[in-house]
């Protein structure tokens, strides 16, 4: 018998929190395997070699929360800094908004000021109406129009993703608003922090809040299977898990190149976006939502690609169905070996870090 009751795949925001909820509510024995030498998953934070500035090196985390309940569940593991999610968007040498407020709406016509009412009748004009949208381009098109769909989205898409809008479900141009007001912020959740520390330093704590959880970094699950007690939590590739035997799901990676800028500033905010012909999307500089307080600051940029770690699932209706036959497979896993999959690796699902602490503690409460 497995001297665990508990055995969690994986040691980011999903796998550390179903980890804590179960020690802590449960008195549970918890094993939690990495295959990284780190913790955090792809929310890692680190001290950049050579300097004093904390850099994501896997990409940038604006962490938001719309259920209060959530955050002072998280707060319990970390003092919070105010987030300051600003984005912009690069279009012919200007910087615009992003997303689409006011503003954009106005540099990107050339028409000022704007209300929201003078707004929605310019843009009228360049809108394809799609009463029920089936995918990302239709989506835009039908909502913010031509001009706004092929300066903002249509490159950027095709970078991000490796493929058109036009490919992509709705849901995937979807999550960004589009604003009638002048809300800079790159979010809408009425709670938008930052950990104080960083978020290795959150989820290090979370792992570490009870002598029953027993962490271990550097090993692959895969290679030598073992499972809890009571259940297993799998974070990581679906697909992987079974051995790709129905062929691998899409995913999208990132490539990062990352330099270090002698001077306080890089750029007026945290994200600059590229919807251009350039071969990367954006440039990330994180000191403005660290806060730190230096004369040279971190510049990362990003280049989307099909090949490495999986970051992102790529919605789309190939890929719906290769899951939903993945998803069956589960099923049987749940009911044969007490395996459940989580988070967004391992439920093929773009999620953000909110709702991956959210389905987290669900899922512990349900073992339990």
């Amino acid at each position: 018998m497995p001297p665990y009751d508990l055995v969690v795949v994986g040691a980011g925001p999903t796998g550390a929190t179903v980890a804590e909820t179960a020690a802590r509510t449960r008195g549970w024995r918890v094993l939690v395997v990495e295959r990284r030498s780190h913790v955090a998953g792809n929310c890692y934070d680190a001290t950049y070699p050579g300097t004093e500035l904390l850099w994501h090196c896997y990409g940038p985390h604006y962490l938001r929360f719309t259920r209060p309940g959530t955050m002072a569940y998280v707060g319990m593991f970390t003092e919070w800094l105010p987030g300051n999610y600003v984005v912009r968007a690069e279009v012919d040498g200007v910087l615009v908004p992003m997303p689409i407020n006011l503003e954009t709406i106005e540099l990107l016509y050339g028409q000022a000021p704007l209300d929201e009412t003078s707004a929605r009748e310019l843009i009228a004009q360049d809108i394809v109406a799609t009463p029920e949208p089936t995918d990302s381009e239709q989506f835009i098109l039908s909502r913010a129009g031509r001009r706004l769909y092929e300066k903002l989205y249509a490159n950027y898409t095709r970078k991000q993703w490796g493929r058109s809008a036009a490919e992509l479900d709705p849901s995937v141009c979807g999550r960004i608003p589009i604003r009638f007001d002048r809300n800079p912020y790159y979010v809408d959740s009425p709670y938008q922090v930052m950990p104080r520390d960083g978020y290795t330093a959150l989820f290090d704590r979370m792992l570490r809040s009870s002598p029953n959880i027993e962490t271990v970094t550097d090993v692959d699950w895969t290679a030598d299977r073992i499972h809890g007690r009571a259940a297993t939590v799998f974070c990581g590739p679906l697909d992987e898990y079974f051995g790709h035997r129905l062929g691998p799901l899409p995913w999208r990676s990132l490539r990062f190149e990352t330099e270090v800028v002698d001077q306080p500033w890089y750029q007026p905010c945290v994200q600059v976006n590229y919807p251009g012909v350039e071969p990367y999307t954006r440039k990330v500089e994180v000191k403005h939502v660290t806060r730190q307080v230096s004369g040279r600051t971190v510049v990362v940029t990003e280049y989307p690609s099909d090949v490495g770690d999986p970051y992102y699932p790529v919605p789309m209706k190939e890929s719906r169905a290769r899951y939903e036959r993945y998803r069956k497979l589960t099923v049987r896993e749940r009911e044969s070996r007490q395996v459940f999959f989580a988070g967004r690796l391992g439920t093929y699902r773009y999620i953000n870090t909110d709702e991956a602490i959210e389905r987290a503690r669900a899922l512990a409460d349900r073992l339990a």
